[in-house]
């Protein structure tokens, strides 16, 4: 459990003391904030609920919204989707009557993200659209990319292959125009992914390799990872075991070295090749 900054705690406890809601509301945000960038999903719900109980939603209700908003993104974080989508729906009419177009785009975001983990792919493609829609309308390119890899990205996990593709490439060349790194990145090791149900493996080791190089280049060792053990599932696909195991033992260095939550499954699926002599298909 990670430790709370004193100076935080200090301030929701004097806070409370003195019964004051808002501030009490502050202080809960501030830690669930804390939590949340350190990847304590579970640990912030309590300071969100806090945050939202405390907030009053008429006298303050942007900040309000925020703290359903930040909630409702924990929750689907932590595997309850019906939870999160329930949260992110009141923060969203309350964006919507106050008018705040930019925290309305983003709960439709979440909410595209809540619906995909709860495997309503229909409705989360619908989300990620209407924040396409707005990025074009505003003319926010950089809201557009990621619209366009989310849209790709549902599309995706709803095994729709064509159409993920056809959204992945438009977010390819949009991310190289803007110069993104890490969303070409993205964009490549998706395309890399889509080729192994197109049945074109040496395209989607392709993709995998060039996203891995891309990802050294600026840094982004745990995309680098990520797109070394997709490179070596492809290598397994093709009984090329010698390749496949390099790509993994590659990924699962990364993966050690910065503590990263994919070391388990690269580990997993090394085991498997190693045991199947790169016959068998390891699972996406």
């Amino acid at each position: 459990m990670t430790s709370l900054p004193r100076d935080l705690l200090q301030a929701l406890e004097s806070a409370e003391s003195r019964g004051d809601a808002r501030e009490i509301g502050s202080a809960s945000l501030a830690l669930g904030e804390y939590l949340v960038e350190r990847g304590e999903y579970a640990q912030a719900i309590s300071y969100f609920q806090k945050a939202v109980d405390s907030l009053p939603r008429d006298a303050a209700p942007r900040e309000h919204a925020r703290a359903r908003t930040h909630l409702g993104i924990v929750l689907a974080l932590t595997g309850e989707p019906a939870s999160a989508i329930e949260e992110l729906q009141h923060a969203l009419q309350i964006a919507i009557e106050i008018q705040n177009r930019p925290l309305e785009t983003i709960i439709n975001g979440n909410l595209g993200f809540a619906y995909a983990i709860g495997q309503d792919y229909e409705r989360a493609a619908e989300f990620h659209h209407e924040v396409l829609d707005t990025a074009i309308e505003l003319g926010d390119s950089q809201l557009e990319l990621q619209a366009q890899l989310n849209i790709a990205d549902v599309y995706f996990q709803d095994k729709r292959y064509t159409q993920s593709m056809g959204f992945a490439l438009v977010a390819l060349d949009l991310a190289r125009e803007l110069e993104n790194r890490r969303a070409e990145i993205m964009a490549l090791d998706l395309l890399g992914r889509i080729y192994v149900h197109k049945k074109n493996l040496r395209k989607s080791i392709q993709y995998h390799k060039k996203a891995a190089k891309l990802a050294e280049e600026i840094g982004a060792l745990e995309q680098m990872g990520i797109a070394l053990a997709n490179k070596g599932l492809s290598h397994a696909r093709l009984t090329e075991q010698e390749k496949a195991e390099e790509s993994l033992q590659e990924a699962i260095a990364i993966f050690r070295s910065i503590g990263s939550p994919y070391l388990q499954k690269a580990e997993e699926d090394l085991r498997k090749i190693r045991e199947t002599g790169g016959r068998d298909e390891p699972e996406d």
